[in-house]
Parts: structure tokens; C-alpha cells; sequence
């Protein structure tokens, strides 16, 4: 397109070629543009050599975008690679949280049913003890009732005995 542009010759003035270019103004210039114009204390470049120059540029710009293509590539599958790694982490963390979910449910329902145990077991070393004071009273009162009746037959024993003697 520019190329077509620039083989149509002067905007300016139509068929004429252009023939030079003025480095100031930046603009493309026939001779009758030279000779109408202010251009004689400007920079002027052969439109030759602004064509090569510019295809230089031209070239060089295309380098680095080709460049900055193949550098955007190498960073998309980079890229890939830390979201496919990311991704599996992901995946794994969901298992450990499983797993720990699951480690942390046994464990309250463990607790749960330890606590239980003991506190049947409390209950029955309770009733257990309650059973020990209760026998140990009976025995205690049926003691006391044997310690009153030897308290009652001591002295008739002692009586017997001193008699005895």
C-alpha cells in the first residue's frame, strides 16, 4: 500500500517523482516541491537512500516482532506449564484436605466415644463404689451388731473366767 503510494510520485504536484526527502519536515519532495518550498537550510536525504533506510527500519522492526512473537510463545507455554503445575497442586491440596477432613472426623467422633467410655465407665465405678459403701455399711452395721453382742456376753464371760480362776 505504500508502495503504491510512493510510485504515484507527488501528492503535491501529480506525476511529478519524488526525488528527496527532507529529514526537518519529514516529507516526501519532488523538484517542483524543491523549488516552491523552504527546504534549502533543511537536511535533505536522496529519496534512494530514505527507501533503503527505511526498508532497513522496516526490517528490523519486523526482526523484532518476530522476535517478540517467538519470546511471547516461549512465555505462553511457560505459562502453561506453571498453570498446568498449579492446577495438579490444586488437585492435590483438594486431597490433602480430604484427607485431613476425614483424619479430623475420625478424630471427633473418636473423642466422642472416648468421652462416652468414660462416662459409662465413671458411672459404672460409681454404682461400683456405691455398692462397696453399701456392702461396707451392712458389713459395718452387722459388725457393730456382733460388737454388741460380745460387748453383752463379755461380761458374762469375764464373769465365768474370774470365777474359774
Amino acid at each position: 500500500e505504500m508502495n503504491d503510494k510512493l510510485s504515484q510520485g507527488c501528492t503535491k504536484h501529480l506525476g511529478q517523482p519524488i526525488q528527496e526527502y527532507c529529514d526537518d519536515c519529514k516529507q516526501l519532495l519532488c523538484l517542483q516541491c524543491l523549488a516552491t518550498t523552504n527546504h534549502y537550510e533543511h537536511q535533505l536525504s536522496k529519496y534512494s537512500d530514505y527507501l533503503g533506510k527505511c526498508t532497513i527500519e522496516a526490517k528490523d522492526c519486523l526482526r523484532r516482532v518476530r522476535n517478540l512473537a517467538q519470546r511471547t510463545q516461549e512465555a505462553r507455554r511457560t505459562l502453561m506449564n506453571y498453570k498446568k503445575k498449579y492446577e495438579e497442586c490444586y488437585r492435590q491440596s483438594l486431597v490433602v484436605l480430604e484427607s485431613f477432613t476425614i483424619v479430623s472426623n475420625g478424630m471427633k467422633e473418636w473423642k466422642e466415644k472416648t468421652i462416652d467410655n468414660l462416662e459409662n465407665r465413671k458411672e459404672l465405678q460409681w454404682r461400683q463404689l456405691e455398692e462397696r459403701i453399701s456392702k461396707s455399711r451392712k458389713e459395718g452395721h452387722l459388725l457393730q451388731q456382733k460388737m454388741v453382742g460380745i460387748e453383752f456376753k463379755l461380761p458374762q464371760v469375764l464373769f465365768f473366767k474370774q470365777r474359774k480362776e
